[in-house]
């Protein structure tokens, strides 16, 4: 299989951008266009990164992402096989060339007007250089509410907003990057060794990103257990038995599913 490497309007190599948004495909032709139509309400879309880092899509996702090359946005493409979200993320945060990086979902649309402001207000001078991450907010695509990031809780459970978070590039040379051994957890556990090692953190009360809750975090079993080893690791938590109560039907339906598996396939399957 031919592996893919594309960069729509090369620059000049001294260009400077403020923000790059890296956005992680997978047969992603339902929602890509709106995702990347959101990007182009910018204003300053000259001093903006798209790069689409893609596990090798089968379906119309890299033919929509071309449609886009006749714009004015600077888009990249690498289309590879990868070993899962964060080996995305890592990718797209390596082959970014701002000092700010924004990582974005394929089902997600950014809110042009806010993050015009962010670019404005944030990433230029003279806020420019002053934090490691700056926290925005989200709304819920299908519940309209808004979602922010609650530091004081983040002991107890994963109360940080990754969607609309915008985090320096020093920030991942400073502290590293995603965990590939969290397949769901791993931005709860990116949070967490930078706030223990002082991450300088800027925290505003602005939405910034539409997000869908249909990808892989609405796997709520998988996103306890994982919070709970971020926790276990970071802050010496206890094993959450109240929340664990919680989960008890997921986990029910969970093991559920599994004896039907072994049923059909035996054991050779697990």
């Amino acid at each position: 299989m031919n592996y893919i490497k594309e960069n729509f309007h090369l620059s000049h190599p001294n260009h400077e951008y403020l923000l790059s948004i890296v956005i992680p495909t997978f047969n992603s032709s339902q929602t890509i266009k709106s995702c990347l139509h959101s990007i182009l309400q910018l204003s300053n879309k000259q001093h903006i990164q798209v790069v689409i880092i893609d596990s090798c899509s089968q379906d119309s996702t890299l033919e929509l992402i071309r449609s886009f090359s006749v714009t004015d946005v600077n888009i990249s493409i690498c289309s590879e096989p990868d070993r899962g979200v964060s080996d995305a993320f890592n990718k797209g945060i390596k082959n970014s060339d701002a000092d700010y990086i924004l990582l974005l979902g394929s089902d997600d649309s950014i809110i042009s007007t806010n993050i015009d402001f962010i670019c404005e207000s944030y990433l230029s001078a003279p806020m420019r250089g002053l934090f490691d991450i700056l926290f925005t907010g989200i709304i819920d695509l299908d519940t309209e509410k808004n979602h922010f990031t609650c530091l004081d809780k983040i002991t107890k459970k994963n109360s940080f907003i990754h969607p609309g978070t915008i985090i320096s590039s020093d920030a991942y040379q400073k502290y590293g990057l995603y965990s590939l051994s969290f397949s769901v957890g791993m931005d709860y556990e990116f949070f967490s060794r930078a706030y223990k090692n002082q991450a300088r953190y800027v925290n505003i009360y602005l939405p910034t990103v539409i997000h869908s809750s249909a990808g892989i975090s609405s796997n709520k079993f998988k996103c306890l257990i994982e919070s709970f080893r971020v926790r276990q690791k970071y802050f010496k938590a206890n094993l959450p038995l109240f929340e664990l109560i919680n989960y008890t039907p997921s986990i029910l339906r969970s093991s559920f599913n599994f004896f039907l598996r072994y049923l059909r396939h035996g054991s050779d399957q697990f």
